[in-house]
């Protein structure tokens, strides 16, 4: 749960419920400080000074949290997929590369779904990721990477198990 912290706040008892809801099933919370510092169940936690911050540096303030929550790992790196699956542009798909790098499992379904779009999205196999690298070249190596290599199991006359 994301939580923007202002003086407004205080006038809605169904904010400060919801964060208490989120607070006590220990969902992870991260408290913007917009002129209100955490209090309540959250006044343990420290926000972070948002008030004079530009939209820019909130969202990638966020996303940092967001990829540094491992809890949130499954559904943000689906997400990421999802986006980089779905890109329109180059620079959209360029974007979403450094954070899809940060993610550190990734399901094999979503790997298929990122190896299929390599082939299928111009805007992921034209887009150039660098240092000079094709989006199939990059994919490959990522994928690679998160799967690792698979070996074919072998049987000899001398193994000496029991089984």
């Amino acid at each position: 749960m994301i939580v923007f912290l202002h003086p407004e706040l205080y006038e809605s008892h169904w904010c400060d419920q919801e964060i208490d809801w989120a607070f006590g099933r220990k969902r992870p919370i991260l408290p913007l400080n917009f002129g209100l510092n955490p209090y309540g169940f959250i006044g343990k936690l420290q926000a972070q000074p948002a008030a004079h911050a530009s939209s820019v540096r909130v969202a990638q303030f966020i996303m940092d949290w967001l990829t540094k929550t491992p809890s949130l790992h499954t559904r943000l790196a689906h997400g990421l997929v999802e986006a980089f699956v779905h890109s329109g542009s180059w620079s959209f798909t360029r974007s979403v590369v450094p954070l899809l790098d940060r993610m550190q499992s990734i399901t094999d379904d979503d790997l298929s779904r990122m190896e299929q779009a390599a082939r299928d999205n111009i805007e992921v196999r034209e887009c150039g990721i660098p240092p000079n690298m094709s989006g199939p070249e990059w994919v490959a190596n990522f994928v690679q990477k998160r799967r690792g290599t698979i070996s074919p199991a072998t049987w000899t006359d001398t193994d000496k198990s029991p089984f």
